[in-house]
């Protein structure tokens, strides 16, 4: 028996087109696709702005703004809101005429803020300085008033009340990029598709030369079939592990830390990918191209559901039509390696197995039924 499995393993390795579409082409898409996502999210950072103030005597004597613009331009986390430049009045109008500030601020003139041109930036500095004005028109109709209510209207004023609490269930940072990733893993197990078409047809006697050999030779036919399924879902493992080594050391794509769950979802996905082309090819015996088209459909198609092209598809099914997302090997796949990756937990993830290892046995269960007892005319 293991000679069998090792001599299908030559036979396979052999196969230069099957080999290409499994690593190659797998790992050249991978490499479009981070090249594509590598500056995603860059015009998405926030740089500090830079602003100017007039260093007039209206700006001497206004304690709290100055206080104010210390708090905004440092932070514990590094991120400064504001780089502030303190200046004459011509040393900051060259400065925004230069470009090398957004604005300056007069506070002798009410806080007014003169800009070149109107930005997002623009809109920030002005909304932070009416929330000034506003708490400073608050502070001064106090104080005339009644004085004695001043620090309980400070500390209202100064409170931050947050009436949503974060729930944290991961410690990874979400990148809606990864699921691209996840996805072309998923495609890749389903190439494995064609190598279960390929073993199915090569023992069935109406489908190649070699299969009436087979059917003639004293071997028992699920035998022979099961050495070479075994082979095929080595070599497809293999591919899945180049692939996988590729993704995290040569593209740095996040998996999280759980790299042995990673392997078994790889491993499980190859086996699915193997039994859905071994089903097609037992049901449909005549048409070889039919048989391929439809594994082409189930391997594309399947893969565009769990998100492969449109990172939202996977959710827009799973709203509409949720049986899918039980029923597609691709979207359990990319499920699987979604949860690793987002979750502390593994009930999910082993949801997804389960259903992947559901789904192969009645794969196999039915290639079984179909391959195992068929007659014919002649040989």
């Amino acid at each position: 028996m293991f000679d069998l499995y090792r001599m299908r393993l030559k036979c396979l390795l052999r196969n230069k087109e099957g080999l290409f579409w499994c690593l190659l082409f797998p790992i050249v898409l991978s490499t479009f696709f981070n090249i594509a996502f590598s500056n995603l999210y860059s015009g998405e950072k926030f740089n500090s702005i830079p602003i100017a103030v007039i260093d007039n005597a209206a700006y001497q004597k206004d304690v709290a703004f100055q206080s104010v613009l210390k708090s905004v331009e440092s932070s514990e986390d590094g991120k400064k809101m504001f780089k502030v430049t303190i200046g004459s009045e011509d040393k900051v109008k060259d400065l925004l005429k230069s470009d090398k500030v957004m604005g300056y601020i007069n506070v002798e003139d009410n806080y007014s803020l003169s800009v070149m041109e109107s930005s997002i930036d623009q809109t920030i500095v002005k909304s932070f300085l009416d929330s000034y004005r506003g708490h400073a028109n608050i502070i001064t109709s106090v104080l005339k008033k009644d004085p004695s209510k001043l620090e309980t209207v400070t500390k209202e004023l100064m409170s931050s009340n947050s009436y949503i609490k974060e729930q944290v269930s991961t410690t990874n940072e979400p990148d809606t990029t990864v699921n691209y990733f996840y996805a072309l893993i998923a495609m890749a197990c389903l190439f494995a598709a064609d190598w279960g078409l390929e073993e199915v047809s090569a023992i069935q006697a109406n489908q190649s030369v070699q299969g009436a050999r087979i059917n003639i030779a004293p071997v028992h036919k699920m035998k022979l079939l099961f050495c070479n399924l075994l082979a095929a879902c080595t070599i497809q493992f293999i591919c899945q592990v180049c692939l996988l080594a590729y993704l995290i050391f040569a593209l740095h794509v996040e998996f999280g830390n759980q790299i042995p769950f990673v392997m078994l979802t790889s491993a499980v996905g190859c086996i699915a990918g193997l039994t859905v082309g071994a089903m097609v090819s037992s049901i449909i015996t005549k048409n070889k191209h039919l048989k391929s088209s439809i594994l082409m459909l189930v391997s594309l198609g399947g893969s565009f559901l769990s998100g492969l092209m449109i990172s939202d598809m996977k959710i827009m099914i799973q709203e509409k039509a949720p049986i899918i997302s039980y029923i597609n090997p691709a979207s359990l796949i990319t499920d699987a390696l979604y949860s690793l990756y987002y979750y502390d937990t593994h009930a999910r993830f082993f949801t997804n197995i389960i259903l992947l290892c559901i789904l192969s046995i009645i794969f196999i269960g039915i290639t079984y039924i179909f391959t195992r007892r068929r007659d014919y005319a002649s040989l």
